[in-house]
């Protein structure tokens, strides 16, 4: 059983070095106002962590170069383990400062993905990463034919796979348009834009010159930045989770024809019950206005219509209902049916004879939801009722869905109902041969999934469950000044900071040097939860964050901080 973290007073070696020509910063400019570009650009994470060589982190300075860092157990980050390994080239045209903070992300140990934050893509054969700080370790930058962004715009993943002896990589690009038809109309300004994630593949061009031109362009829009979005490993299919569901716009390959974008084998809705209510979610990737339903109840019978026929109830009710007892209400495209029993009388389906819609049962578990495997480290759990519960305890009322939609057939495959599991933390990489995870906080907790590929067409699991972080979920939700959040690849500890100063380090099963016993058990404790609280002196705001499993790499804007974790 959890018990709780015990703040800890251990000293922890933390060194610093002055970044080389500062880290460059660009900030949003004031056209780009709405809460759609802030979601998908204001967060910027300025220092990446390379998942291969994981004693690495990169970081941009103001002149466009790109930074490595190495940390030592004996000599953290000193002068010489900082040095340039790659130059940005600016665009002959202008002599302005990125319209966008530019990314990298590494694909393998040889080539990463650069978004040069002026429009363009290059591609990165990287060398010798292992060895960052060698004189001899400079990149090779190869731009990318066949795309050019005219907007701000930023990677949020990018990965390889095999095509034969070819090598093809799968970008993921995100942009924010405004919506035509919206600004033509009285709308308000947070729905006067629309996210796209743009989905190329990108294969080597056999002319003598190793160069890179896209192959196939996707899009997909939806109304808000994803929380995560990354192609399977071989390319066929994309999974993102976000507040709505995205849906095919564009395909340079195969032609998107209009539809739901829902396979037909998906539930059209589930349903839960208690003695008292049955409550029914219908969902829909489109926008649902409430003008848009048509709602009428009577004790034993419903029928609810939605514009153009995309969701619908009709029929006898698989009980009584009180109607004056009875609600519904439409809430970020989810329809909710709440249903007064007049008995306590379980239901067997909602509408007698409707099989479209499934039941989950009301004390069924998250984890559950979404994988078939038992929750990974959890432990005993106890049990509260709603008067124990503070501020930061409650869930978020936002809808959530994760979602598989195939590359091909343009269809929402699989979807998962992550309502009320907020996001933790993440994109985070365990494995740099397997999918970044998600962190998502149920009850306390925080719950870290991966993607997987399901291996049928019978098979409804799309992630799974690979770590527990114990009252993380409470933990998080405390930290209201939160700025980054991460674990490191052996998920030993979550840390995070807030926007200068604090550094929260948090840590399970750490092993007791002295004996240690149990005032009211007497049992002897072995093993206890650690906090750890770094404050760092220095003025300015942090601009990036990375861990490994030794240390914990914090960036401002003229030096590099090293947390040295035992």
């Amino acid at each position: 059983m959890f018990e709780g973290y015990k703040l800890s007073f251990d000293e922890i070696g933390t060194d610093d070095a002055k970044t080389l020509s500062g880290v460059l910063g660009v900030k949003l400019p004031d056209d780009l106002f709405s809460y759609q570009h802030t979601a998908a650009f204001s967060s910027h994470n300025a220092l990446t962590l390379d998942q291969w060589y994981p004693d690495n982190v990169y970081y941009v300075n103001r002149d466009l170069e790109f930074i490595g860092c190495r940390s030592r157990d004996q000599e953290i980050n000193r002068s010489h383990n900082a040095r340039k390994v790659a130059q940005i080239p600016r665009p002959k045209e202008t002599h302005d400062r990125p319209r966008s903070n530019i990314c990298l992300n590494f694909i393998s140990p040889q080539l990463a993905v650069i978004s040069d934050g002026f429009g363009k893509l290059l591609l990165a054969a990287t060398s010798n990463r292992q060895n960052v700080v060698e004189e001899d370790n400079q990149w090779r930058l190869d731009q990318v034919n066949g795309y050019a962004c005219p907007d701000t715009c930023v990677i949020v993943h990018a990965s390889t796979w095999k095509r034969g002896d070819e090598s093809v990589i799968e970008v993921i690009v995100v942009r924010v348009a405004s919506d035509e038809k919206a600004e033509k109309s009285d709308t308000k300004d947070t729905e006067r834009f629309r996210t796209t994630l743009e989905w190329l593949t990108i294969g080597s061009i056999k002319d003598g010159n190793s160069s890179w031109s896209v192959e196939r362009t996707r899009t997909l829009e939806g109304k808000r930045a994803p929380y995560y979005a990354a192609i399977t490993n071989n390319g066929q299919a994309i999974s993102i989770c976000a507040t709505q569901a995205f849906r095919f716009m564009s395909d340079s390959v195969v032609p998107v024809v209009a539809s739901d974008g829902v396979a037909s084998e998906l539930p059209d809705y589930t349903w839960t019950q208690t003695a008292e209510n049955v409550i029914v979610h219908l969902s829909s990737p489109f926008e649902v206005q409430k003008s848009d339903v048509s709602f009428e109840l009577s004790g034993s019978s419903i029928t609810m219509g939605v514009t153009n026929g995309r969701m619908f109830f009709q029929g006898e009710l698989g009980g009584e209902v009180d109607v004056g007892q009875s609600s519904w209400t439409v809430t970020n495209n989810m329809v909710e049916i709440v249903l007064n029993k007049n008995t306590t009388e379980s239901w067997k389906e909602v509408i007698k004879g409707d099989e479209r819609g499934k039941e989950i049962s009301g004390d069924e578990d998250f984890a559950q939801r979404v994988t078939s495997e038992d929750l990974v480290g959890s432990g005993d759990l106890d049990t509260f009722n709603t008067d124990q519960l503070e501020e930061c305890d409650t869930s978020s009322e936002e809808v959530a869905l994760w979602i598989r939609v195939d590359g091909n057939s343009h269809l929402i495959t699989h979807k998962v109902d992550v309502s009320g599991n907020e996001n933790v933390f993440g994109p985070v990489v365990l494995d740099a041969d397997q999918p970044a995870c998600l962190c998502l906080r149920h009850n306390v907790d925080g719950l870290l999934f991966q993607p997987v590929e399901p291996k049928n067409s019978e098979e409804h699991i799309i992630v799974q469950h690979v770590h527990t972080f114990d009252a993380l979920g409470y933990v998080m939700a405390s930290k209201r000044d939160k700025k980054f959040a991460s674990c490191p690849p052996n998920a030993s500890f979550a840390a995070l900071c807030d926007n200068e100063r604090n550094i929260f380090i948090y840590r399970s099963d750490v092993s007791v040097d002295s004996t240690l016993k149990n005032r009211k058990s007497g049992k002897i404790i072995k093993k206890v939860a650690k906090q750890h609280i770094v404050s760092l002196k220095e003025p300015g705001p942090i601009l990036g964050f990375a861990v490994n499993d030794s240390h914990v790499f914090v960036l401002k804007s003229d030096i590099l901080f090293t947390i040295k974790l035992k």
